[in-house]
């Protein structure tokens, strides 16, 4: 008796908290070719100034260029160990073959390589559940990639979709998710 009593407590307890997983974030490494390439290809990307990162996609109507440094802000945190800036701007990235590509609203299914060869796919964006993509490129080739979504975010300035950006940038630049 006394144990059901407990059990009940517990489970009314837990329930908040599991429903606010349904609204995530949730971010998943697709794959990876494994840290120490990423790191030497990080290193050796931003020695001489920003990496590339490209950002499609605007879920929230904002203006282009403050959307994009929103997002591209917020890359850094998947970076350990050293400084690491990102432009939008191709002309500022001293190596533009490599580059982050963040695409918000496409089609999660679509191969790495065809998002690293520039074919980006028609976005839309559902206003329940917000997806997001990531990929990490070299040459064209395809070294990490990442997606993730949530639910019921407002606007950029939402916990939930600071907190998605930081693991998506997490799970491509470190292989965690």
């Amino acid at each position: 008796m006394e144990f059901g009593r407990v059990l009940r407590w517990l489970a009314a307890g837990l329930a908040p908290l599991l429903s606010a997983c349904e609204n995530g974030p949730s971010v998943v490494s697709n794959f990876s070719k494994g840290q120490a390439l990423i790191d030497s290809v990080l290193t050796y990307a931003s020695k001489d100034g920003p990496i590339l990162a490209q950002v499609l996609g605007n879920p929230f109507g904002m203006e282009e260029p403050l959307f994009g440094n929103l997002v591209r802000d917020r890359l850094p945190d998947g970076v350990m160990g050293r400084v690491v800036t990102f432009t939008g701007r191709e002309s500022e990235a001293p190596h533009p073959n490599i580059r982050v590509i963040v695409m918000f609203g496409g089609l999660t299914a679509m191969p790495a390589h065809r998002l690293c060869d520039g074919r980006h796919p028609e976005l839309s964006f559902n206003p329940d559940k917000l997806t997001v993509r990531a990929v990490l490129c070299a040459d064209g080739d395809p070294l990490s990639d990442a997606e993730g979504w949530a639910r019921n975010i407002q606007g950029p300035n939402d916990r939930p979709f600071r907190r998605l950006l930081g693991d998506m940038s997490r799970a491509l630049l470190q292989g965690r998710g």
